[in-house]
């Protein structure tokens, strides 16, 4: 009797044999793997997206920065580097810090008129950014140049011109110079409007101008017209200049 009990208590506690370890240790690595799989590319996720997130942030507070600043202040905070390519001037400003990452910042400022091509390479329509109301704007703070009439009264004063040229070119044989209607210096216009900032003894003055030419009409020349001309100071923001379109 006491032997049998014996056998009976060693055959309940042998334990597990070296092959259901192994079989053990499968089931577990066939069950947890993919679940750890997923959890490291979850992980990996999480951290990309958490950065994506803080580089999007450290972006909005950089746009807010740079709309709250003038073109001047611009220049002057993103100065690292300044690189002016046709109608686009890029500021960078180097090593921006947002935590343990560094990063550069580019400030591209478009001053073209345009904002799409078509398959020509065509400027197709003008950029529909929101425009400022005039009347909203502090003339005491910024620089404020409209156009009114000038360029009516330049197609009027351009198509004079070319009128007294083809007399003064006229021989006995007759007109040297072709026919042209006031329709067709309208059509081929060229509008040049320079904004000259200049230091003059201390005083910087601001001089906002039209030059209006018209190349395919012979004899009309140029014509001009200030837009503005005022002093400027440092407690002002900044420079506006109102024109149509043609």
């Amino acid at each position: 009797m006491g032997g049998e009990r014996k056998k009976l208590f060693q055959i309940e506690n042998k334990g597990f044999s070296l092959v259901e370890l192994l079989v053990g240790i499968a089931i577990i690595a066939l069950v947890f793997g993919p679940i750890l799989k997923n959890f490291l590319a979850s992980a990996r996720v999480n951290v990309k997206a958490r950065k994506v997130q803080q580089e999007t942030i450290l972006a909005q507070n950089i746009v807010e920065d740079v709309k709250a600043k003038t073109i001047l202040e611009i220049a002057s905070t993103y100065n690292d580097n300044t690189i002016v390519h046709a109608d686009k001037t890029i500021y960078t400003k180097k090593l921006v810090q947002d935590g343990k990452n560094k990063y550069d910042v580019q400030i591209t400022i478009d001053k073209d008129v345009y904002k799409d091509v078509n398959s020509d390479g065509d400027p197709i329509g003008y950029n529909n950014y929101k425009m400022p109301v005039i009347n909203d704007i502090n003339e005491m703070e910024n620089v404020i140049a409209t156009e009114n009439r000038e360029t009516y009264m330049a197609i009027s004063l351009l198509y004079n011109n070319y009128r007294w040229y083809r007399e003064q070119t006229k021989t006995d044989t007759g007109y040297t110079v072709g026919e042209y209607s006031e329709d067709d210096i309208r059509m081929n216009l060229n509008r040049d409007i320079q904004v000259n900032i200049k230091n003059l003894s201390g005083n910087i003055e601001v001089r906002v101008e039209a030059v209006y030419t018209c190349g395919a009409v012979p004899g009309s020349g140029s014509e001009s017209y200030v837009f503005k001309e005022r002093d400027y100071n440092s407690d002002m923001n900044g420079i506006y200049v109102f024109y149509k379109p043609i």
